[in-house]
């Protein structure tokens, strides 16, 4: 498993956490974090007792988006094809996810955290698509919020532009759930576990399943646009690689 990424089982081995652990560059999301991530999703799709999915952050901030550089500072030749390996992973996944938003969200980070399937989210908590400011497209975080069902929530976001507090998007994402502190969080959280694994985890994925049909026609169109853009956009990049890359490492 790549740095950035701790994975733990908890709930009888029911549940899986996933900690994001990249708090030096704002757990920015780097072509080898979205393989790591997908690679964790393709493992337990292949475990029956895993029943749900929590991801989290190892500090305050909870994701400001993707890291387009590699190690060396440059930009990593392997980062549209990670990302859309993730992103299908994710958008096709059978287990049901709920993160934990304790900071900030931005950019692809804010897709991630709302196209979850439930969002607990502390009054600390802001979320931002911002690219548009800054003359860039989120097309990554539009296709995974148009395809998880959150169009509406997506364009909201983009054409404004600025940081929604939690109560705000609780007022507007159904699947956002306010929480006044991270251990009321946590409590709703495991409550949340609880009740699901009293069914059962054969349930619980039927029910992703079926909510994954409802949003799964046009999942390949939407993808694929997204990473025809992403690939302009970065081509752009490299005639200018320290503002795309401070800008969508979070960092400006």
């Amino acid at each position: 498993m790549p740095s950035g990424l701790i994975i733990e089982k908890h709930e009888n081995g029911h549940v899986l956490e996933v900690v994001l652990d990249r708090g030096e560059r704002g757990n920015a999301l780097s072509a080898s974090m979205y393989r790591g991530l997908a690679r964790v999703i393709r493992d337990a799709e292949n475990d029956a007792s895993i029943g749900a999915l929590l991801i989290r952050s190892s500090c305050e901030t909870f994701c400001m988006g993707g890291d387009i550089a590699d190690d060396r500072g440059r930009r990593d030749p392997d980062y549209s094809a990670a990302i859309r390996d993730f992103a299908e992973q994710w958008l096709s996944r059978s287990i049901p996810t709920v993160a934990l938003v304790d900071g900030g969200a931005q950019a692809f980070g804010c897709a991630l955290a709302l196209s979850s399937d439930l969002v607990f989210s502390t009054e600390k908590a802001w979320f931002s698509l911002p690219e548009l400011m800054h003359g860039l497209v989120p097309v990554y975080a539009l296709a995974v919020l148009n395809a998880s069902g959150h169009a509406s929530t997506g364009a909201r976001l983009m054409w404004q532009g600025k940081r929604f507090s939690s109560r705000d998007v609780s007022s507007f994402a159904n699947n956002v759930v306010l929480c006044a502190s991270t251990q009321e969080a946590e409590e709703g959280i495991a409550n949340t576990f609880n009740g699901w694994m009293g069914g059962n985890v054969v349930s619980l994925r039927h029910a992703k399943k079926f909510l994954n049909n409802e949003n799964d026609t046009d999942r390949q169109k939407i993808l694929s646009g997204a990473h025809e853009e992403l690939q302009r956009a970065l081509a752009d990049a490299d005639e200018d690689p320290k503002k795309a890359q401070s800008y969508l490492s979070g960092q400006h």
